[in-house]
């Protein structure tokens, strides 16, 4: 999600109600739409998007912050692993048991033979 700036549309209906008024000061009917009307929806908009803008910064922090949370509870966990593994060692039960691999289990990545065919 991304802040919102104030769109094209609004602008240009301001730009043409000034206009309107250095022509015509005293008209207040713009087609169906008394002007106050419409001053009112051009209030009204401008109010939901400053409250729009204001949610979405407000998410960002929350979602930086989580990130934060997140990388302290990813070394909490490295941590509670290291340390039932110099308690315990590599191929315990108990280190079975927190979510390690017995280092007995582990793959190991077998060496490449080149090949010699043409």
């Amino acid at each position: 999600m991304r802040v919102l700036s104030t769109p094209v549309l609004l602008q240009r209906l301001k730009l043409r109600l000034e206009a309107l008024d250095s022509m015509e000061p005293g008209l207040n009917k713009i087609g169906p739409y008394e002007k106050d009307a419409v001053l009112s929806l051009i209030q009204s908009f401008e109010t939901m998007l400053i409250d729009f803008n204001d949610k979405v910064l407000e998410l960002k922090s929350t979602r930086s912050g989580l990130r934060q949370l997140e990388r302290e509870l990813r070394n909490v966990s490295e941590q509670l692993l290291l340390t039932v593994a110099s308690l315990h060692g590599k191929d315990s039960e108990q280190y079975v048991r927190i979510g390690g691999v017995r280092k007995s289990e582990r793959k190991r990545p077998r060496p490449r033979i080149p090949s010699n065919t043409p």
